[in-house]
């Protein structure tokens, strides 16, 4: 197993009960995406929270958004609860391996963690068994890769350093 963080993220969060129901949801804001020509570094679905996750580079975050309001105007005016929220202080934790799914790997994450006091805003898988990814607080980044390192056994020389005064 491997870890990999990247910093400079922003999460863009289109939820309500019609915006992230809808079928389409997901094809439109990734047409839109690609029409300003925008990266998505992750995506998240959450039927139970009615929401779509894009994570963007921070750098173009400002830019997609505005285009994504525009792509869902309709939809934002027309319904007080749906909405487009944007989080500038996310960051990408990925762990990258082999049968990440079946192994119980994402519950060992997921503990390890919670016991760290890292949490987790929301996750999502690779398309293939090889790569689980969370989006946490981007102050947490440190802490959440030691974390990691401590529960995988991970080599301690590739540890990042501690922030003094963190729950590790």
């Amino acid at each position: 197993s491997d870890l990999t963080s990247i910093r400079d993220v922003t999460l863009v969060t289109l939820s309500g009960p019609s915006i992230a129901g809808a079928p389409d949801v997901l094809t439109r804001a990734l047409a839109m995406t690609d029409a300003v020509r925008s990266d998505v570094l992750l995506i998240s679905h959450s039927s139970a929270q009615n929401g779509v996750c894009l994570v963007l580079p921070a750098a173009i975050a400002k830019h997609t958004v505005e285009a994504l309001h525009c792509e869902f105007a309709q939809d934002l005016a027309h319904k007080e609860t749906e909405n487009i929220t944007v989080d500038p202080t996310a960051a990408i934790v990925t762990m990258v391996g082999t049968n990440m799914r079946s192994s119980g790997i994402v519950g060992r994450a997921c503990g390890a963690l919670a016991l760290s006091q890292v949490d987790i805003v929301t996750m999502s898988e690779g398309s293939s068994d090889c790569s689980i990814s969370v989006v946490i607080a981007a102050e947490d980044t440190t802490t959440a890769l030691v974390a990691l390192h401590r529960e995988f056994h991970l080599d301690p020389e590739s540890w990042p350093a501690l922030p003094a005064g963190s729950p590790a």
